[in-house]
C-alpha cells in the first residue's frame, strides 16, 4: 500500500513549480475539464502539486495558491474560467444530444436554439455573474461543432475528470508528447515569467507548414492588446525584453486552438 504524501511547510512556492502547476491547468482545460469555481482550481492545483513534488501542500502554500486563484480569475476571468465554462457547456449540450438521440441533422437544426435556452436558465446566468463572465463566453457554434464531431465519430465524447486527480499531459493517442519527437522541431522552448503567464501568455506547439510539410513548432503566444480573446504569435523585443506581436508583412499573426486541441496559425 502506497503511503500518502506527508505534509510539511516548505515555505513559499518556487517559480518553477508555480509554472508547472499553471501549465497543468492549461492542459486540463484543453482536454475539456470544467474548472470554473475557485474550489475546482484549488483541488486541481493541490493534486498536481502532490504529483509534481510528491508532497501535499503546506498550509502556507495552500493559502498562497488560494489567493492567487481568486486574484487571477477575478481580474482575468477570460484567461482560465471562460475555458472551463465553455467546456461545461460543451459537455451539457453533448449530454442533451445523447439523451434525445439526435442525429447530426437534428444537432445542426436545433442545436443553436437548445444552447440559447441553456444560456437563458437562471442557474447558468447566476453562475456566469458569479465568475464575472457574460453569456457570450459560451460559444454556441463551437458546442454544436463539437457535438456534430462526436455524433459522426470524428471525436471522442468529453470525459469527466475529477480535479482532485493529478494531471499527466498526454497526446490524444494516449502517449506522451516526448514519444513523437519527429513531430516537433528540436529546439529550446521559449520561457515565460509568472507575470507573463498571468497576463495570458502561453508556450504551445503550433501546427505550421514548412516546404510542404506540416510540423509542430513551439511558439510563444500572447493575447492581442486590441482583443483579449485573440491569440497572436509573439516574440521578445531585443532591447526591452518585453513580449510583442510577431508580424509578417506588417500584419499580426493570429493563432487559434481548434476543437481538436491543436493550435494553428490562421491564414
Amino acid at each position: 500500500m502506497t503511503s500518502a504524501p506527508q505534509t510539511r511547510d516548505i515555505g513559499p512556492l518556487s517559480e518553477a513549480i508555480d509554472n508547472q502547476l499553471w501549465e497543468c491547468i492549461d492542459s486540463r482545460l484543453e482536454r475539456g475539464d470544467s474548472l470554473v469555481r475557485p474550489r475546482d482550481f484549488q483541488l486541481a492545483l493541490e493534486a498536481d502539486y502532490a504529483g509534481i513534488t510528491g508532497q501535499r501542500m503546506s498550509r502556507t502554500v495552500r493559502r498562497l495558491v488560494a489567493n492567487t486563484v481568486v486574484t487571477i480569475n477575478r481580474s482575468r476571468p477570460e484567461r482560465y474560467v471562460a475555458a472551463g465554462v465553455q467546456n461545461s457547456a460543451r459537455r451539457a449540450f453533448e449530454s442533451t444530444c445523447s439523451k434525445l438521440r439526435w442525429d447530426p441533422t437534428q444537432i445542426q437544426n436545433f442545436g443553436l436554439m437548445a444552447i440559447a435556452r441553456l444560456k437563458s436558465q437562471n442557474r447558468v446566468r447566476e453562475l456566469l455573474a458569479e465568475v464575472g463572465l457574460r453569456s457570450s463566453a459560451i460559444d454556441a457554434a463551437a458546442c454544436v461543432q463539437h457535438a456534430l464531431q462526436v455524433a459522426s465519430g470524428e471525436r471522442e465524447s468529453l470525459t469527466r475528470h475529477d480535479p482532485a486527480e493529478p494531471f499527466m499531459p498526454q497526446n490524444t493517442d494516449g502517449t506522451n508528447e516526448s514519444d513523437h519527437p519527429a513531430d516537433v522541431i528540436d529546439e529550446q522552448e521559449p520561457s515565460l515569467s509568472n507575470e507573463e503567464r498571468r497576463g495570458g501568455a502561453l508556450v504551445k506547439s503550433v501546427e505550421t507548414r514548412i516546404a510542404g510539410t506540416t510540423l509542430k513548432m513551439p511558439h510563444t503566444l500572447m493575447l492581442s492588446p486590441e482583443d483579449s480573446g485573440t491569440y497572436l504569435l509573439a516574440q521578445r523585443n531585443s532591447e526591452t525584453g518585453e513580449l510583442e506581436p510577431l508580424n509578417r508583412e506588417g500584419s499580426q499573426r493570429q493563432v487559434q486552438r481548434g476543437i481538436d486541441g491543436v493550435w494553428r496559425e490562421l491564414s
